[in-house]
């Protein structure tokens, strides 16, 4: 019984550190784009 809960313990923070990653590269990649962007405005 108490493997079960810990199971989904591990389940939920496995998934809430999936989506804090997946939120953080998510921005560095807009910072990406938007640097690149700003790059190319400059050249032109």
């Amino acid at each position: 019984m108490v493997e079960v809960i810990w199971s989904k313990i591990a389940i939920t923070r496995v998934k809430e550190i999936h989506s804090y990653y997946k939120f953080k590269s998510q921005k560095a990649g807009d910072k990406i784009i938007q640097d690149f962007k700003s790059a190319t405005n400059a050249l032109s």
